[in-house]
């Protein structure tokens, strides 16, 4: 992680959701993922479907969905930004098994690392019987993102996930968190839903684990993935 550079902020997000892409504040804040040398903004590659547009910023390794506004369907609003993490022994163009691209082909990374900061410092686990209490435990004020940061890291800062599910055809393994509780640049408490789909390795990743998980064992498809990279961080107005 390169630490001279200012983090993303993914609170930001929160202030931009619901504007058009005439909005005058939009290239303000793409302008948070160019490099600090840059003296302009990449011009967008729109790609226009009946349900949303996309306004993808390939150099950024961002993309911004715009879907109809539900008063007035001609015009279209900020609801969800991606972010993608391509690995760094993919091809430009890889695709997942099955065919289907996968969602960083042509993306360069992004610019690391992204901070999400909490408004609180503990989390509540949902109990594992009916009969049985929540229990809080503490947490760090915050997550710094970067290439490598892991499922497992989200869920330790995040907690369980809303929803979970994949791996349906060509459908990653994804997490999802409805509403996230952060804390803005300007001190506010905001929430942001955050979806997650990771990046599966495939059969050559497992001798990659560490010794710690070969030690406890492989278990299921989830215990494999809280050691999977992230490939796409979907960032939306919470639910």
């Amino acid at each position: 992680m390169t630490a001279n550079i200012d983090p993303f902020n993914a609170a930001l997000c929160c202030e931009n959701f619901h504007q058009p892409a005439s909005s005058s504040t939009l290239p303000t804040f793409v302008a948070h993922f160019a490099p600090s040398s840059a003296s302009s903004i990449p011009v967008a590659k729109v790609q226009e479907y009946s349900d949303g547009t996309f306004h993808n910023y390939y150099p950024l390794g961002i993309s911004l969905f715009f879907s109809p506004s539900s008063e007035d369907k001609q015009q279209r609003l900020l609801d969800r930004i991606d972010i993608y993490n391509p690995p760094s022994n993919s091809p430009p163009l890889a695709r997942r098994r099955g065919g289907a691209n996968t969602p960083w082909a042509g993306y360069s990374p992004p610019r690391f690392p992204i901070v999400f900061t909490f408004n609180s410092t503990s989390l509540t686990i949902p109990p594992s019987k009916p009969d049985e209490p929540p229990r809080i435990i503490p947490r760090p004020g915050e997550l710094l993102v970067d290439g490598r940061t892991k499922a497992k890291d989200f869920v330790a800062h995040f907690g369980e996930p809303t929803k979970k599910g994949g791996k349906l055809g060509w459908v990653p393994l994804f997490l999802e968190w409805a509403s996230v509780g952060l804390k803005a640049p300007d001190g506010s408490a905001v929430k942001l839903g955050v979806m997650l789909e990771l990046n599966d390795p495939g059969p050559e990743g497992m001798q990659a684990l560490s010794d710690e998980v070969k030690k406890k064992g492989v278990g299921g498809i989830w215990d494999q993935a809280a050691e999977w990279e992230w490939a796409d961080l979907k960032l939306f107005p919470a639910q």
